[in-house]
């Protein structure tokens, strides 16, 4: 009850005025009773608060061993899974084994029961001995022919099998050079195709390292932004600190506001004083007492509201951060990306160039080499061709003088050699018919032309 209240209060009962008295008593009642009912229902609200608590900290307790329990039968579920999907592939590969066990089993007693091993070993007995005669025929024939080239007296023949076998060991030269080129041309391809490879390893890495470098900036990120909110629970946690304390001493003040009321009230009154005086002074305090209220009331309100414009201004300056932090941050990356994009992009450009200044070089040096191989192979013409003229000529006259010499004795010797190019042809078609009795399909009988798996085994057994 306020002094004001009971001030009325006695008014009323001084004027003998009932409704008033009546009225000022039901209001103190009332606000009794609703203080009462204040009291009630804020005890009752901690109460509650605290059952509160207690209820969602088991709750919490309930569900981390809920999902402590899940994830635990995951885990279980998941090797018992592993297990019986080993298990699965153990017995997979045993009945793999087993077919395989089998095939070969049955492979191999039909080779026995057929017996192929011996018939395989006798098709190259006789591949072996046909190949065999093949070359004891050849080399009889080449000693004929030898032996008819050296008794020839003119030397005709004999200059025309080496100026083939010359031709033929040309050849063989040529061949051998331009076996050589591919094998460099291949070379070079292999290399070519090997530094790709390293080019692209580089590339790999340097799209990692990028990567790694993002995410260590999103990690920074996440910890920075994890001190802010830290921070900022700590400012919001010492703001309701001061709130709670705040809220503290205004009660205490309260308390000592209306234990002093109740002092003053209960002081006695004195008795030289007038009682109207006493009134007006009692008038007056209440009074005062009133303003200081509302000043009070005021104070807190500003008070009140300035907390209010705080939080607002801390919050507005959070969300400004935020929004900055935000922006450096996508600015960060599109500036990252474009970086690495115009690096890449570089990157490929100077390989593009690289590229195509290696290909342009190598068929600037292909194409040097190609003239030079050509000019040297001119050169080599030109020189062979002058040499075989002169050699041509000398032996043009060199071959008039013998035939004016010998033309007497070659018309003696005209039948003897017209016999010897006989007996030559007779032996020549002999050698062809016997030949031909060797050869298949008109291709010749050597190793060359046997099965791969013949070839094998003439060489195991060679």
């Amino acid at each position: 009850m306020t002094s004001i209240e009971l001030e009325r209060m006695y008014d009323a009962w001084r004027k003998r005025d009932h409704a008033q008295c009546q009225k000022a008593m039901f209001s103190v009642r009332y606000r009794t009773v609703m203080n009462e009912l204040s009291a009630k229902l804020e005890a009752r609200r901690a109460k509650l608060y605290d059952l509160f608590e207690r209820e969602k900290a088991e709750n919490l307790n309930a569900c981390s061993a809920k999902l402590h329990a899940e994830e635990t039968a995951r885990k279980e579920a998941i090797v018992a899974e592993a297990a019986a999907i080993k298990e699965l592939i153990k017995s997979k590969n045993a009945e793999v084994a087993e077919r395989e066990y089998q095939r070969l089993l049955h492979v191999s007693s039909n080779e026995y029961r057929l017996c192929r091993p011996k018939i395989y070993k006798r098709e190259i007995l006789k591949d072996q001995r046909a190949i065999n005669e093949f070359k004891k025929q050849k080399e009889a024939y080449e000693k004929a022919r030898d032996m008819i080239l050296v008794q020839q007296h003119d030397g005709f023949s004999r200059r025309l099998s080496e100026a083939d076998q010359i031709r033929i060991e040309d050849g063989k030269t040529n061949n051998k050079a331009h076996q050589n080129f591919l094998l460099q041309q291949i070379a070079e391809r292999e290399e070519k195709r090997k530094l790709e490879e390293v080019n692209k390893l580089n590339d790999f890495k340097e799209l990692e390292e990028t990567m790694k470098a993002e995410a260590e900036l999103q990690k920074q990120e996440t910890l920075q932004r994890i001190e802010t909110r830290r921070k900022l629970s700590e400012n919001l946690q010492s703001q309701m600190e001061a709130v709670q304390m705040k809220l503290k001493r205004e009660e205490d003040e309260n308390a000592t506001i209306d234990k002093a009321i109740s002092k003053r009230w209960q002081m006695k009154e004195p008795l030289n004083q007038d009682r109207r005086e006493h009134l007006k002074g009692l008038n007056r305090d209440a009074k005062f007492f009133l303003e200081y209220q509302q000043q009070v009331r005021d104070h807190r309100r500003c008070m009140a509201a300035e907390a209010d414009k705080q939080r607002d201004e801390l919050a507005e300056e959070y969300r400004r951060k935020q929004h900055e932090r935000g922006r450096t941050r996508s600015c960060f990356l599109q500036q990252l990306n474009k970086e690495t994009f115009k690096a890449h992009k570089g990157a490929l450009d100077e390989k593009l160039k690289h590229r195509a200044a290696l290909k342009a070089q190598k068929l600037e040096e292909e194409t040097r080499n190609l003239l030079e191989d050509k000019r040297q192979e001119a050169e080599i013409r030109k020189a062979l061709k002058t040499s075989t003229e002169s050699k041509r000529k000398a032996l043009r006259l060199s071959l008039m003088k013998q035939l004016e010499e010998i033309y007497l004795r070659r018309k003696q010797e005209a039948e003897e050699i017209e016999r010897e190019r006989a007996a030559y042809r007779l032996a020549d078609e002999t050698y062809q018919t016997k030949m031909k009795n060797l050869v298949c399909d008109e291709k010749m009988w050597d190793e060359y032309s046997l099965h791969p798996w013949r070839r094998i085994g003439l060489k195991r057994t060679a």
